[in-house]
């Protein structure tokens, strides 16, 4: 009778294991609208310190929106940002901070754009109020 069980707790936790995924259980996007651009990330940082409002810390993105080769816009962005990874098909709810240099991105934002900004590649437009991201990996 033992080895029954533990042949039955086996196959359960590897049906289990087959199943669920290592991002979680999948998500819906916060915006079903298409994206405003979809690009390559270039360069990723995150920027921390102090302003006369208090501390602070945001990410900054480089991007190369096609057919450019070479980063021509950037982001700024919250680690709260809503952010997705869209692997196999299936959407998954993430961490903005989780974005990396190299990944392809799509990206919804407001109209709030600033031209020479220092977080974004010199004289390109920087977004920075970004409404969600969605990772493609």
């Amino acid at each position: 009778m033992r080895s029954k069980i533990g042949l039955l707790v086996c196959v359960s936790v590897a049906s289990l294991a087959a199943c669920s995924s290592p991002l979680g259980p999948p998500a819906t996007l916060v915006l079903s609208t298409s994206p405003d651009l979809t690009a390559t990330v270039a360069r990723i940082s995150v920027e921390r310190g102090i302003s006369p409002e208090g501390a602070y810390s945001q990410i900054d993105a480089w991007l190369v929106i096609p057919p450019s080769r070479t980063a021509n816009a950037g982001l700024v962005f919250a680690k709260t940002t809503p952010a997705f990874v869209r692997t196999r098909g299936a959407v998954f709810s993430t961490n903005a901070g989780d974005i990396k240099a190299g990944d392809r991105v799509e990206v919804w934002h407001d109209f709030r754009v600033a031209f020479g900004a220092a977080e974004g590649p010199p004289g390109a437009p920087t977004y920075v109020n970004i409404l969600q991201v969605v990772i493609d990996r």
